[in-house]
């Protein structure tokens, strides 16, 4: 998982500054410095299909600069992240 998420890094071309993983749903999420958040759906389709053109599952917009920190909670299905305003 390492190796990939490295590869995973680098491909999607932007500064990542945090990252959550929920192993129930094999969702990464990403909290970027373009303060957007994405969603990531791991499955054998994405493993095999990852390139430089692949997009997110889904993104939440809205905060105003960077994202600094997130924490999730599988059971309560929710997620908290912060900027730097």
């Amino acid at each position: 998982m390492t190796n990939f998420l490295l590869y995973f890094l680098l491909i999607i071309k932007k500064q990542v500054n945090c990252l959550e993983y929920c192993s129930s749903t094999n969702l990464l999420i990403c909290g970027s410095e373009d303060s957007r958040i994405s969603f990531w759906v791991l499955n054998e389709v994405f493993f095999y299909t990852i390139t430089e053109y692949c997009y997110p599952d889904f993104i939440i917009y809205g905060h105003h600069s960077k994202i600094i920190a997130m924490a999730k909670n599988s059971i309560l299905g929710v997620l908290v992240s912060a900027d730097m305003v």
